[in-house]
């Protein structure tokens, strides 16, 4: 198998980017030898083992995703080196769903204005000073003030973490990729014995 052969997959497991985990998948073609074609060399059904990569930075919409090992109907197996999943078009990761926590974000900007807003106006309006014996005039008033004040500065602390929070990146199950072999590959076809493992 030279060097540039594709191999169509699907994967039956999910992948959800919040968390690292190991996938799993299938091929779904029967791959035959290179130079004459006469060969089966990898069977429909063999399945794949590899990971995915979970450190998603803000804007990224594919995921990245590495294959290490390809597993035999009859449990034999090859490492394939990290080889990496691309979509149908050869690009690199898999794309599916992606959630950029639009909600999250604007919605935590929008309290921060709103609260901003009402604490202005709250210190621009006129207030009635009620002098109670014991509490200095004005207190309750200067309170009220700083308590705005410590809520706006803990709202736009907690909008600085959210507006730099990175999208989750869902690949469904069933979702269909390739793998392009990076090295060519000796291989023995099934009824010739064994694997021969990735040449130089």
């Amino acid at each position: 198998m030279l060097e540039g052969t594709v191999i169509p997959a699907v994967l039956l497991t999910e992948i959800n980017s919040e968390l690292p985990g190991t996938l799993v998948a299938m091929v779904t073609q029967d791959i035959w030898d290179s130079v004459h074609g006469r060969h089966l060399l990898i069977p429909r059904g063999a399945r794949l083992v590899g990971d995915y990569n979970s450190d998603v930075r803000p804007g990224q919409e594919r995921v990245l995703a590495a294959f290490r090992r390809l597993i035999f109907p009859d449990g034999s197996s090859l490492d394939l080196l990290g080889t990496q999943a691309t979509d149908a078009q050869g690009r690199s990761g898999l794309h599916d769903r992606v959630d950029h926590h639009f909600w999250d974000m604007f919605g935590a900007s929008f309290i921060v204005a709103g609260l901003a807003s009402l604490v202005q106006r709250r210190e621009s309006q006129p207030s009635t000073v009620v002098v109670v014996p014991g509490n200095a005039p004005g207190a309750s008033s200067a309170l009220a003030s700083a308590a705005g004040t410590v809520l706006v500065e803990t709202s736009r602390a907690i909008l600085g973490r959210t507006r730099n929070l990175p999208p989750t990146l869902v690949i469904r199950q069933g979702h269909r990729f390739s793998l392009t072999v990076q090295r060519n590959v000796l291989l023995e076809p099934p009824d010739a014995g064994t694997i021969s493992g990735f040449s130089r």
